[in-house]
């Protein structure tokens, strides 16, 4: 598995993330940014195989709601 820093600016609703692979270094990472973090920044760290697979269970890190709300209703045959 592997671990991503993922920092979220809710103002603009872009995204940057960081692949790693040792948990330390992770955790070190993620209490180094929650630290200095402005207030319209989210950040968190998830583990998962692939960012494909991160971007499938955390869908709104990483698309607009209305793509989140798409990607949703595909996944379950639903039509808009």
């Amino acid at each position: 598995m592997k671990y991503f820093l993922v920092e979220r600016d809710r103002s603009t609703r872009t995204t940057r993330y960081m692949e790693l692979s040792d948990r330390d270094e992770a955790l070190r990472l993620l209490n180094e940014k929650e630290k200095t973090r402005a207030p319209e920044m989210e950040v968190v760290l998830l583990v998962a195989r692939t960012i494909e697979d991160l971007k499938g269970t955390h869908s709104r890190y990483f698309f607009s709601a209305r793509e989140s709300n798409d990607r949703l209703r595909g996944a379950y045959g639903l039509s808009a």
